[in-house]
């Protein structure tokens, strides 16, 4: 039997103050519309941060942090990684 992957389209989105964002998070209008300038702003200068100062990888939390800075890891990642964390504590 001839095995066969099916390749569909998909769309990945956030959704955060009331808004939904594409995933992976890109430099696009409407991100910056979303987001607002002021956040937007400081959402490049902590990205812009990480580039120069990496942190050493010894959690999820640092692994988002190194590819997204810290306040898109605030912003999108961190309640995610924290519940995952404490579920599989109760594992």
């Amino acid at each position: 039997m001839n095995e066969v992957m099916l390749i569909r389209e998909r769309v990945s989105r956030i959704y955060f103050i009331r808004k939904f964002f594409d995933y992976p998070v890109a430099l696009k209008w409407k991100t910056i519309k979303n987001m607002g300038v002021i956040r937007t702003i400081k959402v490049g200068f902590s990205y812009i941060k990480v580039i120069f100062f990496k942190r050493k990888e010894r959690s999820l939390e640092d692994f988002y942090i190194n590819r997204f800075g810290k306040q898109l890891y605030n912003m999108f990642f961190k309640n995610y990684t924290e519940r995952e964390y404490h579920e599989t504590k109760k594992q």
